[in-house]
């Protein structure tokens, strides 16, 4: 009876790492351009990095990003599930890195 829940762990893991991987080689889209983030946006950027911020927490670390890569706050990017901010098809950072 003890080995039934050990299998059953190993295979969900095992399930869950190459799903896992999948997500993380494909991180989708939340917003293609705009200059707001949306609660929308948040709850995506929350879910997709396991943080739990507002929407105001989001825009000031997107802000931050930007000002260290010598962007300016008028330059719309695309925003990643996994926090990825990218421009022209090239990642400049990731937004969580700069959440204060």
């Amino acid at each position: 009876m003890g080995e039934g829940p050990l299998t059953s762990t190993a295979e969900e893991g095992a399930a869950s790492a190459g799903d896992a991987s999948e997500t993380t080689a494909k991180p989708a889209p939340l917003q293609t351009g705009g200059n707001t983030i949306t609660n929308r946006i948040a709850e995506g950027l929350n879910k997709g990095t396991g943080e739990n911020l507002p929407k105001r927490e989001w825009g000031r670390a997107l802000e931050a990003l930007k000002r260290d890569n010598g962007l300016r706050n008028d330059v719309h990017g695309q925003i990643m599930t996994n926090g990825d901010f990218v421009v022209n098809g090239e990642t400049i950072g990731n937004i969580a890195d700069y959440i204060p």
